[in-house]
């Protein structure tokens, strides 16, 4: 510590007592410590957190941002905020990546449905046979439960 510092730190001493110094010293030693190490985290768990911040978003056709999201818009907002440019339409999306079997399913992959009426269907999974997606009722969670599993046709990884 500098003179100057020194030199404060008597006139505070003076006016207000030891117990408001220790608090000032505390805090300016840990204020100005940029060293802190902080947790990583994986982008398969950011993407997954990301989306997962979404829930509750309303659905609207051929929406790519907060104010509703269609599926393929969500999987593309959610992905691009991340730096990952990935195609808008879920016929080009089933295209990229490499495709694997759901055993070997992690977080972040994209997880493509045959929907009879809809066509296709894409969602972002998110571990533990739970996937993330923008359905018509708004971006929610499911369990990859007997409906959706039978409707799978790929899961592909792209990160």
């Amino acid at each position: 510590m500098n003179y100057t510092g020194v030199y404060g730190i008597k006139i505070l001493l003076m006016i207000y007592g030891k117990e408001v110094i220790y608090l000032t010293i505390l805090f300016f030693s840990l204020s100005s410590c940029a060293s802190i190490p902080r947790r990583q985290v994986s982008l398969r768990d950011s993407v997954v957190l990301r989306a997962e911040r979404l829930i509750g978003v309303q659905y609207r056709f051929g929406g790519s941002d907060i104010s509703g999201f269609d599926c393929s818009g969500f999987v593309y907002y959610v992905f691009s905020k991340e730096g990952i440019l990935l195609p808008r339409s879920t016929e080009e999306l089933i295209k990229t990546g490499k495709r694997i079997p759901l055993k070997r399913a992690e977080k972040g992959d994209l997880i493509f449905f045959k929907i009879e009426k809809e066509g296709l269907h894409v969602g972002i999974y998110t571990g533990k046979g739970t996937f993330v997606h923008a359905s018509s009722t708004g971006v929610k969670r499911e369990v990859l439960d007997r409906f959706w599993k039978k409707r799978i046709i790929k899961i592909k990884r792209v990160i």
